[in-house]
């Protein structure tokens, strides 16, 4: 029983092939009622093929348009991240550019020191976090030629002196540090005082006599007194003066002619002559 079901099978299978076999053949598939039977066949068929079709094709265009909109995605991606790495590379170039004129700023200064002495090249490389305007750390010592109580100063004016040195580093006490002591002459007039660091980087100048004339935005200068620091380097402009009935001595304030908190270069002098 089983057996004939399967003959049965394949004959009409090999039927049904060889039928199809047949209308395909040119001179059966121009007969006339073939003709009709292929059209009324296509007619059945013919929404079927469309919907079908229509199906593939927006299946085919939704899995089209998600690659696509993948490879967007990574496309953006990838462009951020040039742009990105476009800006921080611009960033660099603008901060290269300031420090190059920097440079260039405190060379010129150097070949044309007026102070008339042997100039060493520096940069702050750190501050005392608990003294922040007190105590800086230079990137040269003994190795350059660097001793203690050397004069320190850069383009603008008097910065310090060292106070600790070592092979390759040298730690500096400002001119804003209450510690700090330094013989201070008025430009013009000439009066005499001592410069000691005080409150909100200011400076005051002590012992100044009654009779000094000194007034607001003199400018102040070393004096050479005490052989540490050479004479006739710019400290700071004066920003009051005050002599009140029970002072011995004038109350003189001084604002330093270095801007301490953007201070990056520096130099040491090494010998004057």
């Amino acid at each position: 029983m089983y057996q004939s079901r399967r003959k049965r099978r394949y004959f009409w299978i090999i039927f049904l092939f060889l039928i199809i076999i047949l209308l395909n053949v040119p001179f059966v598939k121009s007969l006339p009622p073939i003709k009709f039977a292929r059209k009324a066949t296509l007619s059945v068929l013919y929404p079927f093929q469309f919907v079908f079709s229509k199906a593939s094709s927006w299946t085919l265009g939704t899995a089209g348009a998600i690659i696509n909109l993948r490879g967007l995605s990574k496309e953006n991606s990838a462009l951020k991240a040039e742009l990105d790495r476009l800006l921080a590379k611009e960033k660099l170039f603008e901060s290269l550019n300031k420090e190059n004129e920097k440079l260039k700023e405190s060379l010129k200064f150097k070949s044309s020191s007026p102070h008339k002495a042997k100039l060493l090249g520096a940069n702050i490389v750190a501050r005392s976090p608990s003294n922040w305007f007190e105590v800086v750390e230079i990137n040269r010592g003994t190795k350059d030629g660097v001793k203690e109580d050397m004069t320190v100063i850069n383009k603008d004016g008097l910065v310090g002196r060292t106070v600790e040195v070592a092979r390759n580093t040298s730690k500096v006490i400002l001119i804003t540090d209450p510690g700090s002591s330094i013989g201070g002459q008025n430009r013009v007039s000439r009066d005499l005082g001592i410069i000691v660091g005080g409150a909100m980087e200011k400076l005051r100048m002590n012992y100044v006599v009654p009779a000094a004339m000194i007034k607001e935005g003199d400018i102040i200068e070393t004096s050479g007194v005490g052989h540490v620091f050479p004479k006739g380097i710019p400290i700071g402009k004066v920003t009051m003066v005050r002599m009140r009935d029970y002072d011995i001595f004038k109350q003189v304030e001084i604002e330093p002619l270095v801007d301490f908190s953007k201070l990056e270069h520096v130099f040491v002098i090494l010998s004057s002559q």
